[in-house]
């Protein structure tokens, strides 16, 4: 050991060494200072504007829609702000951006007019405004014109060939090549961007396809996602019955009922045994349900790109109308 090699009985006798506390410091400060200067460098490197996030979200928000309207989720308040979101893309595209120039401020500041003042700070704010939705109006109407492009098209098509036969004909279907998808040109960055989401989906196809050999042998069906739903009721009513419980036996014990108190112990340990049974039943169904994600993603992420590709083409229509 590093005590026994320096003389030492006890570990902690090391740390008196002089010699070596000064190395071991140093060794830690070097390592400190080296983590430190790691995290610092990506900072350098961030380019992400507050109008790139507020357009991010803002497709996530269009994005999310198609998925909850998949799901029977949907809210008239997410819709209408949904619709709001690409009316004010439509108004601002290709808009030239506001100035916000504050000499028209300064001048209404000098006339001492309150009321000036005020309605020029509006309209500044105003206009601020407008410039984000400048900015992101791009963004949102690129995502939202994605499958008019022949990328977006060829995306479309094939997601349509891999769920026309349902999860029976998706496990016939064969997979994007690798090797075609290595073979991609690399010029440019869309292109580049393009070869890697090629070879990414490629690699996943692969993956599931091993995965529904492996795990479905005798064919892939619908995984039921309702029974988490009846699980996670159970357990919390579970929950809430082993609290009542709880409660019950301090009142029981502040009474000195011992025969109740014996009743609401026997109670609570087979409350105690079914969270443990659905704690171990919610555990199976996750890694069932993990099992299915991973074999029969291609086909699910086929069937979110069409379902967002149908929302759009709604929204769109109903925008031009």
């Amino acid at each position: 050991t590093v005590a026994a090699s320096l003389g030492k009985t006890n570990v902690y006798d090391v740390l008196y060494d002089t010699g070596y506390f000064i190395r071991i410091s140093s060794v830690l400060v070097c390592a400190s200072i080296v983590g430190a200067a790691l995290n610092v460098i990506p900072f350098f490197f961030y380019d992400l504007t507050e109008n790139d996030q507020r357009g991010m979200v803002s497709v996530l928000k269009l994005r999310a829609l198609a998925e909850d309207e998949a799901g029977g989720a949907a809210s008239g308040a997410s819709e209408e702000e949904v619709r709001a979101i690409i009316a004010d893309a439509r108004r601002f595209e290709g808009e030239a951006p506001r100035t916000t120039d504050r000499s028209a401020l300064r001048a209404a500041k000098r006339t001492r007019d309150p009321e000036a003042v005020a309605a020029e700070r509006e309209a500044i704010k105003r206009r601020r405004e407008e410039n984000i939705l400048i900015a992101t109006a791009p963004r949102i109407l690129a995502e939202l014109r994605q499958f008019e492009t022949p990328e977006g098209m060829r995306r479309a098509e094939e997601a349509r060939a891999l769920t026309a036969g349902g999860l029976a004909g998706y496990i016939e279907t064969q997979p994007p090549g690798l090797a075609e998808a290595k073979d991609l040109p690399r010029d440019g960055k869309e292109a580049r961007a393009e070869r890697r989401a090629r070879i990414r989906a490629a690699k996943e196809a692969a993956r599931a396809k091993k995965a529904a050999a492996r795990y479905f042998p005798d064919g892939l069906k619908p995984f039921d996602v309702s029974v988490f739903g009846e699980l996670f009721t159970a357990e919390d009513e579970n929950e809430a019955a082993v609290s009542a419980t709880l409660k019950a036996l301090g009142n029981a014990r502040a009474r000195h009922d011992a025969a109740a108190a014996d009743e609401l112990k026997e109670k609570l340990r087979a409350l105690r045994g079914e969270k443990k049974e659905l704690a171990a039943r919610i555990k199976k169904a996750t890694a069932e349900y993990a099992v299915y994600d991973r074999a029969v993603k291609p086909y699910l992420d086929a069937e979110r790109l069409l379902r967002r590709r149908q929302l759009y083409e709604e929204l769109l229509r109903e925008e031009a109308t």
